[in-house]
């Protein structure tokens, strides 16, 4: 059974989600939060239809072609990344875009990647606790944030990516006129159990977030 407690955490984990996806350029379609005192709920998604057994959603805009190249590999229970592959069309791509578009390609991967990790680590904040990507009891299948997260960062370039994320995704969150947001959204969510409309709770976006490992600028964004 979902009681309140736990759904106020649920909501502080998918505003989290909405809150720094927006932040790295992803648009936000929804969010929803199971009623208090559900045994079980459905949520019908746009693209995908419906999943079951989670207490809340958040659904972005699509990745796009990343996912062609990180796929779910149910024998072990992870997202298997073709990097080599994923690679050789981002240079083709950078051959007719330039290296600005290429570069900003990657720097929406890791932003999408962030966005995957925040619901996470806010509900990691919100609880006081600290937070494990290794506790993959608790977030493991293929539907899960960090799975995803995983994943996709094995596409990126260089080796701390994760990590780095985690980092800048936890920072970002921290930020007090971000978390203001999320809590804001989160208070809502908890009203209202579903908004298809949350423009006004989301931060504007930053181009330049989150930067890359190698970059000497790894501040949090404070919008």
């Amino acid at each position: 059974m979902l009681s309140k407690d736990v759904r106020r955490v649920v909501c502080i984990h998918e505003a989290g989600h909405a809150v720094i996806h927006a932040l790295g350029g992803t648009t936000i379609h929804r969010v929803a939060v199971a009623p208090e005192g559900s045994a079980s709920w459905a949520y019908q998604t746009e693209r995908e239809g419906a999943e079951i057994d989670l207490w809340g959603a958040c659904e972005p805009s699509g990745l796009g072609m990343a996912w062609t190249w990180c796929k779910w590999d149910g024998e072990h229970g992870v997202y298997l990344a073709d990097r080599k592959g994923f690679n050789d069309v981002m240079s083709e791509l950078k051959a007719f875009s330039g290296a600005h578009a290429h570069a900003a390609r990657h720097r929406y991967l890791r932003a999408y990647v962030c966005g995957l990790l925040a619901g996470p680590i806010a509900e990691s904040i919100v609880t006081n606790a600290a937070f494990d990507i290794s506790n993959l009891n608790y977030w493991s299948g293929q539907h899960h944030d960090i799975p995803k997260a995983q994943g996709l960062s094995g596409l990126l370039p260089r080796r701390n990516e994760l990590s780095h994320l985690i980092t800048m995704t936890e920072a970002a969150l921290r930020t007090p006129a971000i978390w203001a947001r999320v809590v804001a959204l989160a208070d809502e969510l908890e009203k209202k159990g579903e908004l298809d409309d949350v423009d006004e709770f989301l931060p504007d976006v930053d181009t330049t977030w989150p930067p890359s490992p190698r970059s000497k600028n790894t501040q949090s964004a404070g919008t």
